[in-house]
């Protein structure tokens, strides 16, 4: 209610202010929501996880937030199944007389390496 009330009392000041100025500003502050540090310690970690970061955000601000997200997630779950796939051991055995199968990994089995 406070900044409605500000707005209606500032906005004839911000009238005559250049559309420049304006998206200057916008500009500014849209640069400084951008975390620099951790995008560059994200680029020594892990590239390929910087490189999903930016392919999220140029869809985040080509289409759409849920698109964005959506298409980051997908491919976030795809890279995960694939490195988690080809690490997975799986080894059976028959026990005793009884005729058990015994069933073992050496990770932890979800659905995402399943196959």
């Amino acid at each position: 209610m406070c900044s409605l009330f500000i707005i209606l009392i500032f906005m004839p000041a911000f009238v005559y202010t250049p559309l420049a100025c304006m998206s200057s500003i916008l500009m500014v502050s849209a640069y400084r929501l951008v975390p620099v540090k951790p995008m560059i310690n994200l680029w020594k970690l892990d590239r390929s996880e910087f490189w999903i970061l930016i392919i999220t955000a140029v869809f985040f601000v080509q289409y759409d937030g849920a698109v964005g997200l959506t298409v980051g997630g997908i491919i976030s779950i795809l890279r995960h199944a694939i490195k988690e796939n080809s690490q997975l051991r799986v080894e059976s055995s028959v026990l005793d007389p009884l005729g058990w199968l015994v069933i073992s990994s050496n990770e932890a089995l979800t659905y995402v390496n399943a196959s």
